[in-house]
């Protein structure tokens, strides 16, 4: 492991590979300010903020604790709310993203002026969902940014000014309306105020998924700050995260020794980073060091979608002995609440149900058959996929759900489960001494073809770059062996040949 620290007053910007020691970096850099100096600590969420003032505890419990400087750990919504003068529970609904078809319906009533309050919220929640607060209300990302295939595409094209005005209206008078925001929208809210932190030194961890809004008003901030970050796990494009560039004062560091990674999933992973570096990213190759720690969880079932995660769970609940079931990040009935609910709209509309769904487009089409025309022509992929639960499992489905939410376990207990599974945006930062991938993935080669063939920056060149980046997230959460289907295939000197000819390919200056 690289004994890396930096210099808590100069301003430091670190790319750094999976299992390279990027939060022991910040620790020990945080570690050689002056006692009673005041630092704040910014963790990707809540679980990796645990971890980090675990371990801080930890530091301060020994001998030397006493000469350390005060550490406060905080999310960047956690902050918010604090700043706010909110606790996490008063007035917050979960973030929302609804399938493409809910999001044209909603268009449709707004640009009506018809809406009523429930019409309102869901039209805010879209809004919130589409901006995920990467630019200000007054200079809105270009829709071609919106990482979403056509037709929702051309329909959102085709209303530009009507969605604009749409987002500027609510995103600028979010604070007026008489009903609960969701998390980003508090965000949004306390950004538009400009506060100034009372710190005394900054520590970014995760920094490639920092929102442009959040990074730019970090720099506003008149203290060192050390952001620390893996551009390759850049997983959130479709929230319009960005990795910062390097500011100019800031002293830019490599760490590219991993001490996670064996041989195997290293080798994985660089592959991929073969793709990923002609295109504008930056990463050494990763150099695995000594043995897997021991302690880690056997294996974990990754998943690319929480319906993929759901239909593999279905499947279990439909076996004679089905299994204890543990997931990574949150429980079932959180997880799948809008896909539950739209298998059983879909159940009703199945056994000849017309009006008052809970997805209130629904209510406009005029049967089963006419939702499958439906389900074609819009590439609604969630809708796709319930509906082949509903047509796979029939009238067995309800109970099978019941028997799900029954046999999950509680988040604290997921470890003493006989199977334990989890979507890939839901694993990040954590590790597993194996990693089972599921056939949801789409196939390397295919992802690789798109990158190669398309053009720069289009959308499908896009969407395929996100892939890789979700493999390479997959791929780095083993630390002794990555399993699956279509990785054989993966390996097989014909795509080696591939990557020589592109990685040649992007060095040649002609």
């Amino acid at each position: 492991m690289q004994h890396i620290t930096g210099n808590w007053n100069q301003s430091s910007y670190v790319l750094a590979g999976a299992g390279t020691g990027k939060t022991s970096y910040l620790l020990n850099t945080a570690s050689s300010a002056p006692p009673n100096t005041s630092l704040l600590f910014l963790a990707f969420n809540r679980r990796v903020a645990q971890e980090i003032h675990s371990r801080w505890k930890s530091k301060t419990s020994t001998s030397e604790g006493s000469s350390l400087p005060h550490m406060e750990v905080k999310t960047i919504h956690g902050l918010a709310y604090q700043s706010l003068g909110l606790s996490q529970k008063s007035r917050v609904i979960p973030n929302w993203t609804p399938g493409l078809l809910e999001e044209v319906d909603v268009l449709k009533f707004w640009r009506k002026k018809s809406l009523g309050r429930a019409k309102k919220l869901q039209a805010i929640r879209w809004a919130e969902a589409a901006l995920r607060f990467g630019a200000s209300p007054s200079a809105l990302p270009e829709p071609e940014q919106w990482l979403v295939p056509s037709p929702a595409l051309d329909f959102l094209l085709a209303n530009r000014t009507a969605i604009e005005s749409l987002c500027q209206e609510l995103l600028l008078n979010l604070g007026h309306h008489n009903m609960p925001l969701c998390h980003d929208a508090y965000l949004h809210l306390w950004l538009k105020q400009q506060h100034k932190l009372p710190h005394q030194a900054l520590f970014v961890d995760e920094m490639q998924d920092l929102q442009p809004q959040i990074s730019q008003w970090l720099l506003t901030q008149s203290m060192p700050m050390h952001w620390v970050g893996d551009p390759a796990q850049h997983i959130y494009a479709w929230r319009f995260a960005q990795t910062p560039p390097p500011p100019s004062h800031f002293e830019l560091r490599h760490l590219n020794q991993s001490h996670r990674l064996s041989l195997q999933p290293s080798q994985l992973a660089n592959k991929v980073l073969f793709w990923l570096q002609p295109y504008g990213l930056y990463l050494d190759a990763l150099k695995p060091q000594g043995p897997p720690n021991k302690e880690l969880v056997p294996l974990m079932h990754l998943f690319r979608t929480n319906l993929g995660l759901l239909h593999r769970l279905l499947e279990l609940m439909d076996a004679r002995h089905c299994p204890s079931i543990g997931m990574e990040g949150q429980s079932g009935d959180k997880l799948w609440r809008q896909e539950i609910q739209l298998l059983k709209d879909l159940i009703a509309l199945r056994n000849g149900k017309k009006r008052g769904f809970k997805n209130a487009w629904l209510n406009e089409v005029a049967d089963w058959k006419a939702l499958e025309t439906l389900a074609k022509t819009s590439s609604d992929h969630t809708l796709a996929q319930c509906m082949r639960l509903v047509k796979g499992y029939g009238k067995a489905l309800p109970g099978l759900l019941q028997r799900l939410k029954k046999r999950t376990l509680p988040e604290e207990h997921r470890y003493q489960a006989d199977w334990l599974g989890a979507t890939v945006h839901s694993v990040k930062g954590l590790e597993y001494k194996k990693v089972s991938l599921a056939s949801d993935f789409p196939l390397l080669s295919d992802v690789q073809k798109t990158l190669h063939l398309s053009e720069e920056k289009s959308l499908q060149w896009q969407l395929a770059r996100e892939e890789a980046h979700i493999w390479y997230v997959a791929f780095t959460r083993a630390a002794a062996k990555v399993s699956g289907p279509g990785l054989s295939a993966f390996e097989k000197d014909w795509l080696r040949s591939k990557e020589r000819e592109l990685t040649a390919s992007s060095a040649d200056p002609a």
